[in-house]
């Protein structure tokens, strides 16, 4: 993979058992933030940069569920 390059602001830091977790934040305007928010596992819509649930339940993936 290519390395990518992303403006970020730094939030916050958890360290727990030799493990510690980054919060960054970007701002979903940059086209950057996209494929580094699909990496991450993120559902994101790429027109509004709103961030989703996977959606799980079956007849709304195929059907008219709601």
């Amino acid at each position: 993979m290519e390395p990518m390059e992303i403006r970020a602001n730094f939030k916050q830091a958890t360290v727990k058992g030799g493990t510690a977790v980054l919060q960054l934040e970007i701002l979903t305007s940059d086209a950057s933030a996209f494929p580094i928010l699909k990496l991450s596992a993120a559902n994101v819509d790429a027109e509004t940069g709103e961030v989703y649930e996977v959606i799980t339940d079956e007849a709304r993936m195929i059907g008219d569920g709601e």
